[in-house]
């Protein structure tokens, strides 16, 4: 990893609660090899249950992409009104950045207008 690529990839880990996409780091200059070996390794993981809540609603809204923003009941949990985390993400999207529209994530599909 080149110096560059390496103050990249920092930059991002630093802004984001130690959360980096795929395509965030391909960008940053990293190599799918590079991820692969890191991932095989462990010296990076998938994001799976046990992630602090923190960087699992960052994860979500890097996943929504674009103008996404957290709502609903998790809202409602950044604002301290609720006793726990409800146990789904709610994130709202604009329509023209929707990726369940888009068919971008497994299992969503269009639904209409909301």
């Amino acid at each position: 990893m080149t110096p560059e690529t390496e103050r990249n990839v920092h930059k991002i880990l630093r802004g984001q609660k130690r959360i980096i996409t795929l395509n965030q780091g391909l960008d940053a200059g990293l190599t799918r090899s590079f991820i692969k070996n890191r991932l095989r390794s462990g010296k990076w993981v998938r994001r799976h249950r046990g992630v602090p809540r923190e960087a699992e609603l960052w994860a979500a809204l890097k996943r929504a992409g674009e103008g996404a923003v957290l709502s609903h009941w998790t809202a409602a949990e950044l604002h301290g009104l609720l006793d726990k985390p409800f146990a789904v993400v709610h994130v709202t999207v604009p329509e023209a950045h929707n990726p369940a529209r888009h068919g971008t994530i497994p299992g969503c599909g269009s639904t209409g207008r909301t």
